[in-house]
């Protein structure tokens, strides 16, 4: 998991991530020049909330790197206090494999709602 802050600031702890209610927000796109890119939003739920992430990083690594995906993975926002999952596909990319990645971020969303 990486921390970054477009403040500069880093988090102090995960602590601010994890604490209160589970909060997931939609999935959403964004487009630049050379890519798409998934992203949801998430924040709470406990300290069960780390164990998923990096469960469900280890077992959707390798479906990312399948997809082209130039970058997968879950960060912190330390401005926020939210974690955002993403996978940021080469703008080219088929339409099959732009459902495939926005079905690995629907995966993650199911199991953070079950836990």
């Amino acid at each position: 998991m990486i921390e970054f802050s477009p403040n500069g600031k880093k988090p102090k702890e995960d602590k601010d991530f994890i604490e209160g209610n589970l909060d997931i927000k939609e999935i959403k796109t964004e487009e630049t020049e050379n890519s798409i890119i998934f992203k949801m939003r998430f924040k709470g739920g406990g300290e069960k909330i780390l164990k998923i992430i990096d469960d469900f990083y280890e077992e959707n690594e390798p479906k990312a790197q399948n997809l082209g995906a130039k970058d997968f993975g879950v960060i912190l926002d330390g401005d926020r206090k939210e974690f955002i999952a993403q996978i940021d596909l080469p703008r080219d990319a088929s339409e099959e494999k732009k459902q495939l990645a926005r079905n690995i971020l629907e995966e993650l969303r199911k199991r953070l709602l079950s836990a």
